[in-house]
């Protein structure tokens, strides 16, 4: 195990990971759909877990579609079997989804447009 505290290669991650998704999925879809996944979309899914999301938005994007999945640990997520998915590593406290982004898209030959947003300021 790592210093993180859900880490998945705790031996019952498995376990924590599905009590979580047997509450939270449902939700987490409804909310996906609302928002548009759907054929053809391209998916970042970033905290992936045990990846039943990551696995759910690869049916729904299709073979147009395509979804990477980033997580501290991919031990539970690598060996998924969708064609248009991929695992990458990614601690979000050391590195940036854009470089995780810019990598897969890279590959995937798909463009991506960055924006910024300007954040308040607090206090």
């Amino acid at each position: 195990m790592t210093g993180y505290a859900l880490d998945n290669s705790w031996d019952r991650a498995k376990r924590r990971l599905s009590l979580l998704e047997q509450y939270l999925d449902p939700m987490t879809k409804r909310r996906l759909s609302m928002l548009g996944v759907g054929l053809g979309s391209r998916c970042l899914e970033v905290g992936a877990g045990g990846g039943s999301i990551a696995a759910w938005m690869c049916e729904q994007v299709g073979a147009a579609g395509s979804v990477v999945a980033t997580d501290i640990n991919i031990e539970l997520i690598q060996d998924m079997k969708h064609a248009n998915f991929t695992a990458k590593q990614h601690d979000i406290t050391k590195d940036t989804a854009r470089t995780i982004i810019l990598s897969s898209c890279i590959r995937a030959g798909c463009s991506t447009t960055f924006r910024s947003r300007s954040r308040p300021s607090v206090g």
